[in-house]
């Protein structure tokens, strides 16, 4: 076939081609970069994914873990409230007693006459170790985190005073301790039942923070 001949049907072919497609020419993706297309889009699609439902959890936890905060602080409120009611009845029982310059009897000072609240950290030290304090926003973090710490300003003091009135005992025997100083448990509980009041109103003004806030 001549030179010429050759050229004229090569041009025909083209030009068939050219108007079964619109007079465009036909463009084909490699099929290598196709596969590789399609698992980049794949890998993509797959990782948008597992962000989405990791923020899911991530959120889930966070309420999960307030949800348990607060149902722990309404609970510490009613113990706290419970042992500040009994502080301020032992201060009017020994208060009756000290007026008339009578020492109390045995079933009032040996009924409890020094019973602080023994409250519950459990729910916020959980989400400190479980990470779900870092998922938190700042701002419910720094309303959370002064509440707990008046608490364990409160336990920590309670268990202090209790050693010392245990060591009290020890060296100088019960009766001289509970009976003969019985007025030192009028200022014990007068303290105490301060700390308490502030320690509920400190629960209740967070609890309503949280309630309000975003």
């Amino acid at each position: 076939m001549t030179e010429p001949v050759a050229e004229k049907i090569a041009a025909l072919d083209v030009s068939v081609d050219d108007r079964k497609h619109g007079g465009r020419a036909r463009w084909r993706v490699p099929a290598l970069a196709r596969d590789i297309l399609l698992i980049v889009l794949g890998a993509l699609l797959a990782f948008g994914a597992e962000q989405i439902r990791d923020a899911r959890n991530r959120k889930e936890r966070v309420a999960e873990g307030l949800s348990s905060i607060r149902a722990e602080m309404i609970a510490n409120i009613e113990l706290v409230e419970s042992a500040r009611l009994h502080h301020l009845h032992v201060i009017d029982t020994l208060g009756h007693y000290l007026a008339r310059h009578e020492i109390p009897p045995r079933s009032v000072v040996y009924g409890g006459i020094f019973n602080p609240a023994t409250v519950s950290g459990v729910a916020w030290q959980a989400a400190r170790e479980s990470g779900v304090l870092s998922n938190m926003k700042y701002s419910t973090i720094l309303l959370l985190a002064p509440t707990y710490e008046a608490q364990a300003r409160y336990s920590a003091l309670a268990d202090a005073v209790n050693q010392s009135l245990v060591n009290d005992i020890r060296r100088e025997g019960m009766d001289r301790v509970m009976l003969d100083h019985s007025a030192q448990f009028v200022d014990l509980a007068t303290d105490f039942s301060n700390r308490e009041r502030y320690l509920v109103n400190h629960y209740r003004k967070t609890l309503k923070q949280l309630d309000v806030s975003p």
